[in-house]
């Protein structure tokens, strides 16, 4: 009876690991677009956000964001500025717990190679 409480609890703590979010992270990228969106009358999922279009995929998404309240929009704002006008990489990781149905949340943004 013990080993089935054990498997139980062990099936439990398994089942519960592939619910939960996590960062992601992704070297090498490129940025299509960077835009900053205000607020919004038709109350787009992007209002009040930094949008940052990826060239490929970070976290199953081609877009992230940052709300722009976020305590370091003015670091990500600077750092995508210069990566998408120096057509430089971009190492990234995104929060998939803290998306839209477009995009993940930014979690950092640094200079590649």
């Amino acid at each position: 009876m013990k080993r089935i409480g054990w498997l139980l609890a062990a099936a439990l703590f398994s089942a519960s690991g592939v619910a939960q979010a996590e960062t992601v992270q992704c070297k090498g990228l490129t940025f299509k677009a960077v835009t900053v969106e205000g607020v919004r009358d038709d109350g787009f999922e992007f209002q009040n956000k930094l949008i940052v279009v990826l060239n490929g995929q970070c976290g199953g998404k081609t877009y992230m964001h940052a709300g722009l309240n976020h305590p370091a929009f003015d670091g990500f704002l600077a750092i995508a500025l210069a990566v998408k006008e120096g057509k430089k990489t971009v190492n990234i990781a995104v929060n998939t717990s803290k998306q839209t149905e477009r995009s993940n949340q930014i979690a950092y943004i640094e200079l590649g190679d």
